[in-house]
Formats: structure tokens, sequence, C-alpha cells
């Protein structure tokens, strides 16, 4: 090969590794200016989360999960011979019956007013209800007062019935008082056994 081909040649191959650089170059700054793109993207977007989830979980309504072995409102008790569900629970300061009857009461309390709806066999008898009080965190101790029983209307609502607990309101603010700490005890007699139940009474 003459010497001026050679040098031809070499500068050929010459040019075609500067483009082969200058690609490999372009390409490597493309990728890193990618990542850097989406990287900044997905820091503006985990900002904007920071700022928006606290406020959200200010304004969304928190549902109340029943402590470990309490049924939450809604939550039907079934067996073979009976059906129990808590339908409704709140905090008043008097009630009104559907015949317009205003039931009151004692002086310095208020009234949680729990709605319920049951089904019975015909050897089956609801022995009792127990009002409990205590947070999720601590152990339920049995309140001191009776409920008032109430019938609802059998003939549009079915088996719905409502108990009355009046409660102390020194027990809590009255403004704010809440009935998420506390829980009914449900016991239920068949012929051969005494089932019992607690029922979260928070919304």
């Amino acid at each position: 090969m003459k010497k001026e081909d050679f040098f031809e040649v070499l500068g050929e191959m010459d040019d075609d590794i500067v483009k082969d650089a200058k690609s490999a170059v372009k390409e490597n700054t493309n990728k890193k200016s990618a990542w850097a793109k989406w990287g900044a993207v997905a820091a503006c977007i985990a900002i904007v989360l920071a700022l928006v989830i606290p406020r959200l979980i200010k304004l969304l309504p928190i549902t109340f999960s029943a402590p470990k072995g309490m049924y939450k409102i809604g939550t039907v008790w079934e067996t073979d011979q009976f059906t129990f569900c808590v339908v409704n629970a709140a905090f008043c300061y008097e009630y009104q019956t559907e015949n317009g009857d205003i039931i009151t009461p004692d002086d310095g309390c208020g009234f949680i007013a729990v709605e319920y709806s049951a089904a019975y066999a015909r050897n089956v008898t609801l022995s009792k209800y127990v009002l409990k009080k205590g947070d999720i965190y601590s152990e339920s101790h049995t309140a001191y007062m009776e409920p008032i029983q109430l019938t609802g209307n059998t003939a549009e609502v079915g088996n719905d019935y409502i108990l009355l607990f009046p409660i102390p309101l020194s027990e809590s603010d009255a403004d704010t008082f809440s009935q998420s700490s506390y829980s009914l005890n449900v016991e239920i007699d068949t012929s051969e056994r005494t089932y019992a139940k607690d029922f979260s009474l928070a919304q």
C-alpha cells in the first residue's frame, strides 16, 4: 500500500471514530438529561403530596376502627338462631318517639340512643344489654345505668328497636360529647347456650 493511500484510510478511520465518540457522548448526555428531568418531576410530585395529604386528612371524615373483638356499626351478628345488628348510635339531650312524645333523661344526663335490628327463633331471648365505657386502648368497664327500651314501628321498619342509655354529662364536655368511647355488650340466650358480643358505638 502506498503511503498516501495509508494516510487517506487512516484519515477516514479517524472521522468514523470521532463521529462514534460524539454520538456516544450525545446519547449519554440525553440519558442524563432525561433522568434529571424525571427526577425533578418526581421531586415536585413528592412536595405536592407532602403539602396536600395532611390537609386532606383533616377534611375527610375519619372512619373509626372498632377495637379487636368488637363489631362495628352495621355489622350483622348472625347465627342459625338469630341475627342482631347495631344500626346507629348517637348522643342526644332528649329523644322524640315516632308518636311525638319527648323522653328526657335525669338531670345532668344525656342519652346515648342505640338503634338495633334483631330477628330471633322462638326459643331465643335477648337477655341483657350493658353499656361499657373505655377507649380503644383500655379495658371497658360496665356502666351503671339501665337503658330505656323503645320498640320501633314494626309495620314500617321491621324488627327495629331503640335503647336509650342515660349518661352523666360530667363524663365528658357536653359540647363535644362523643359516643366513640362507648360500646354495647349484648347477651342472647338460646335453649343451648348464652351468646355475648361487644359492639362499638363509634360512627
